[in-house]
């Protein structure tokens, strides 16, 4: 199994390069389609709204920094190179925990603050979709190894698995 998961590392790499120019390249149309100041100053100010209401408090829960931190370490422990079920499960209620119950009382007393917590918030998604994936894909394949699904299953899961937020 060594040279497949050579091939399914570099496999990865080319999409990333692929996926980020696809991605660098909408953003510059996107960017030179020319919206007029006033609309940008209106989506600025809907957005400011939105993340005022959906944060609850400053200053009385952990810092944005602490979060990630222990984010990274869920990821690791439970989602790390050798996985699971059980650890990815445990994984995923505590990074749904943090999303919902911790982070919304993040301190962020400060503008760099404010910043990180959205930061977090992405990073927390983004940590559930990773473990949601993790869950799902029920064999080892490249660089994803579970230890309750060690081996391929090209019938069942040769592919890719597609999130949707």
């Amino acid at each position: 199994t060594e040279p497949l998961t050579g091939l399914a590392n570099r496999r990865a790499l080319s999409e990333i390069i692929v996926f980020g120019y696809r991605a660098g390249v909408a953003c510059a149309e996107w960017a030179l389609a020319g919206k007029k100041p006033g609309e940008s100053r209106a989506l600025i100010q809907s957005r400011w709204e939105a993340f005022q209401k959906k944060w609850k408090s400053n200053g009385k829960g952990f810092t944005p920094k602490a979060l990630r931190k222990r984010m990274g370490e869920i990821l690791w422990n439970q989602g790390g190179v050798l996985r699971e079920e059980k650890g990815l499960q445990a994984g995923l209620e505590e990074i749904c925990r943090l999303k919902s119950e911790e982070l919304p009382w993040a301190s962020s007393e400060n503008p760099k603050e404010m910043l990180e917590q959205i930061e977090v918030y992405h990073a927390l998604s983004v940590s559930e979709m990773i473990l949601r994936s993790a869950l799902l894909r029920q064999e080892s394949r490249g660089a994803h190894v579970r230890k309750d699904y060690p081996l391929m299953d090209d019938r069942k899961w040769k592919g890719n698995i597609f999130l949707k937020k």
